[in-house]
C-alpha cells in the first residue's frame, strides 16, 4: 500500500521547515596538475527535516559503516543523488546515501571539506 498523498502534505508541512541547498560542483586544475573541486553555486533548493543527533542509530539501522554527519528526511520526490554537494547553515555536505521511502526521502551525508 502506498502512503497516501494527503499524509505526505501533512508531514510535509510539520516538519519539512529548513531551507537546503544543492549546489553544482565545479572541478578546475591548478598550476601543478592537481584536482581542486568546488562547489559555490546554487544549483537548487528543497525543504527538509535536518538531523544532527542520534546519526549512530541511523547508521546502525541503515547497516553504513561509514561515520555520516547529517541525515535529512524530505519529499520522496527530491532531485538528490549520491555525490551531490548540499548546503545547510552555511556547512556543506556530500550526500553519501539517497534512500527512497514511500512518505520520504532520507539522505544521509558527511561534511565536505574544500581544499
Amino acid at each position: 500500500m502506498l502512503f497516501p498523498t494527503d499524509a505526505k502534505t501533512k508531514i510535509a508541512e510539520a516538519f519539512y521547515d529548513k531551507m537546503v541547498e544543492v549546489l553544482a560542483k565545479t572541478e578546475t586544475t591548478d598550476s601543478e596538475g592537481g584536482v581542486v573541486k568546488s562547489g559555490t553555486t546554487t544549483k537548487s533548493t528543497f525543504t527538509g527535516n535536518v538531523r544532527f543527533t542520534a546519526l549512530g542509530e541511523v547508521q546502525v539501522e541503515l547497516g553504513l559503516v561509514e561515520r555520516i554527519d547529517i541525515a535529512i528526511t524530505c519529499d520522496p520526490a527530491t532531485e538528490v543523488i549520491v555525490d551531490d554537494l548540499l548546503q545547510y547553515a552555511g556547512n556543506k555536505y556530500v550526500a553519501t546515501e539517497v534512500l527512497p521511502f514511500d512518505s520520504h526521502l532520507l539522505i544521509v551525508g558527511r561534511k565536505w571539506q574544500s581544499n
